[in-house]
C-alpha cells in the first residue's frame, strides 16, 4: 500500500538519513544491495520484474527498468577515482558529487546491474 509506505518513510527518514550508505528510489521489483571493501563500493541492483506466471515449461521474461538514479555515500576522507557499471562494462562517470555523495543514473537494469565506485 503506497500511502502507508510513504507515511512510514517520512517517520523513519529523519532517524536513518545520517547513517545511510546509499539511496535508491522505491521501484517495485528492484532490490538494492550494497557491499564494500576498503577501496571499492559495489551497489547491486536486482530487478526481478517481469512475467510471474508459474506454469511448468514456460519461460519467464524479465522487463528492463530504465533510468534508475542512485546515490552512494563516499566515506569521509576518501576521493572517488572511477565509477563504472559492471554488467554492461561501461563507465558512467560521476554525474554529481555533492556533500560526500556520488549520484549515478543507471540507464537500464535487466535482472542485475552493479555500480562500482573505486576510491582513491
Amino acid at each position: 500500500m503506497k500511502p502507508l509506505r510513504e507515511f512510514f518513510v517520512t517517520l523513519i527518514n529523519p532517524v536513518l538519513a545520517p547513517h545511510r550508505t546509499y539511496e535508491a528510489p522505491y521501484c517495485s521489483g528492484v532490490l538494492p544491495h550494497l557491499t564494500a571493501t576498503r577501496d571499492t563500493i559495489l551497489l547491486h541492483l536486482l530487478a526481478d520484474t517481469g512475467n510471474k506466471t508459474k506454469k511448468l515449461r514456460i519461460r519467464e521474461e524479465f522487463l528492463p527498468v530504465e533510468n534508475v538514479s542512485v546515490r552512494i555515500r563516499v566515506p569521509e576522507g576518501r576521493k572517488v577515482k572511477d565509477v563504472s557499471l559492471l554488467r554492461t562494462d561501461s563507465g558512467v562517470g560521476i554525474r554529481t558529487r555533492l556533500l560526500g555523495w556520488v549520484e549515478v543514473t543507471v540507464p537500464r537494469v535487466l535482472i542485475h546491474e552493479a555500480v562500482r565506485v573505486d576510491l582513491a
